[in-house]
């Protein structure tokens, strides 16, 4: 007997459609229709396979894809929907498994409604053009979305899926945001000690130690059916860059600023991070929980903050050094004396990140020195200053000789101006003629006229000549002071690096130092 995996689907579109008078998309009475079917045929149901609130286009789905890994297996030799688009409704998918991966694997595809049967070779075509249809639905339907969305942004009308931390969705209107007492305080607290002083990792350490949930937990805990991206302990503390992300939020001063990313297309989900200047942001469309005063103040801070140590001078890995194992900032901490300073992993006291890396100021230094020092001199050597001199050497040579026929140009204008000058006065006083006059004195605009040209040519080369000279300089400077360094700095390593990973090993002391460099 044919064993039969039914798959059905249904989509939030197809919600949206039904009535009390309507449900005949709904996924009860697509089983029951395809088990009818099924029995008619006499053949053995294996499995029932259901999607629900799925896009036809989604390849994550996860009972299709679980009918993918059965069918692959071979567990059964024919699947059966109600119609093609149900099982997709993109033609890539279409063309691999109904015309390709399925008949490898001897399975029939069989849509009731649309009698697709890839038992038919004759009607390949039709399930060809079913599936083109149904992506240009989908692609038809993608930009109709879109520019509603658009149209309700532009509004000032609120589209995301759950409110900003700090507000909620107005029961009334769930466009419109209104303010979460409860976890707007701690978006005020967050702001206050931001320009207090307080660092991103420290302002994350007061609010864990208060037992605040963070903005992920704090949705879960509320009811909201929210996913976050770090799993478990992870997902439930505060973290700097939660903090961060709050900070940067101009949504909290009572402006509406959506539209910040875009899907790659309708067909895949993931997300584009888009211009500044391309983000839609409308003024005043909601109670602000901080003033615009205070937003733009920490808005300035964050420009133009590095973190001072006791002393005054600047931490010089600022922002730099990470962990391997969990990626979070390393934080700097003292030891018993000033002079033994240390970074250490900021997770590792929650729990979070188990191998919380640690290394010593001395150490990353050394480290960091060494190995600077050694990628400097593979990218830049004393033959390039030599070569770069030997360049600037011509040049100025060049430069010398455009300025001689500048000298000699000048020179030669002040005698024709000398010598029309004279020439009109001869014509005064009837010396010549008007005659001769004419005819001189057009000879010696002429010459004036393709004198100047001259002038204007060999000025605009002097122009560009001195100033490839001023970039040699500069350049020569750069790396003498490259070549030549003896010490760390905040400005070398913002230079030169991204950030530098620090993993524990097993060896006591030893640590395994990763630097992602800007080269």
């Amino acid at each position: 007997m044919q064993k039969v995996a039914i798959y059905c689907r249904l989509s939030d579109e197809d919600k949206n459609k039904q009535s009390d008078m309507q449900d005949s998309e709904s996924i009860q009475n697509q089983k029951t229709m395809l088990i009818n079917y099924a029995l008619q045929n006499k053949w053995e149901v294996y499995d029932l396979y259901s999607d629900d609130d799925y896009s036809g286009a989604d390849t994550g789905r996860p009972e299709f894809n679980r009918l993918l890994c059965d069918a692959e297996n071979k567990k059964f030799n024919i699947v059966l929907a109600k119609t093609q688009s149900r099982f997709t409704r993109d033609m890539e998918i279409v063309e691999k498994y109904l015309h390709n991966k399925f008949i490898r694997w001897g399975i029939r595809f069989i849509s009731v409604v649309d009698n697709a049967d890839t038992y038919n070779k004759g009607n390949k075509k039709s399930r060809q053009i079913n599936g083109l249809v149904n992506e240009w639905y989908l692609e038809d339907l993608s930009e109709n979305i879109k520019a509603v969305l658009n149209s309700k942004k532009k509004q000032g009308k609120y589209v995301g899926a759950f409110a900003p931390y700090g507000y909620l969705k107005n029961p009334k209107d769930k466009n419109k945001l209104i303010i979460d007492e409860v976890a707007a305080e701690n978006v005020k607290t967050i702001f206050k000690l931001y320009i207090q002083g307080y660092g991103l990792t420290k302002i994350a350490q007061y609010l864990n130690d208060k037992g605040y949930p963070c903005p992920s937990e704090y949705k879960r805990l509320n009811g909201e059916n929210y996913i976050p991206r770090q799993k478990g302990i992870k997902g439930k503390i505060w973290r700097d860059t939660s903090v961060s992300f709050i900070l940067n939020n101009r949504m909290y001063c009572g402006d509406m600023v959506q539209g910040k990313t875009e899907t790659v297309s309708y067909k895949d989900n993931r997300k584009i991070r888009k211009k500044p200047s391309e983000w839609v942001i409308i003024e005043n469309t909601h109670k602000p929980i901080i003033s615009r005063e205070i937003y733009f103040k920490a808005y300035d801070i964050a420009k133009l903050r590095t973190r001072p140590e006791n002393s005054g001078k600047k931490h010089i890995f600022a922002g730099k050094i990470k962990c391997s194992e969990c990626n979070s900032v390393l934080v700097k901490r003292y030891g018993a004396t000033k002079d033994n300073k240390y970074f250490i992993c900021p997770m590792k006291k929650y729990g979070v990140c188990e191998k919380g890396a640690t290394i010593s100021y001395n150490l990353i230094c050394e480290a960091v020195y060494s190995e600077l020092k050694q990628t400097i001199k593979e990218y830049v050597s004393e033959d390039e200053i030599n070569n770069l001199i030997v360049e600037k050497n011509v040049i100025d040579e060049n430069i010398k000789s455009i300025q001689t026929i500048l000298s000699s140009i000048e020179q030669e204008l002040k005698d024709l101006n000398n010598a029309l000058e004279n020439l009109y006065i001869d014509k005064v006083r009837n010396i010549i003629s008007e005659e001769q006059f004419s005819n001189m004195s057009k000879s010696f605009l002429d010459k004036q006229k393709k004198l100047i040209s001259q002038k204007s040519v060999q000025s605009s080369q002097i122009k560009k000549l001195i100033k490839k000279n001023n970039l040699k300089n500069e350049k020569i400077e750069v790396i003498t002071k490259f070549l030549n360094l003896n010490e760390l700095s905040k400005e070398l390593i913002d230079e030169f690096i991204n950030c530098i990973y620090v993993k524990n090993t097993e060896y006591k002391g030893i640590k395994e130092i990763t630097i992602k460099w800007k080269l």
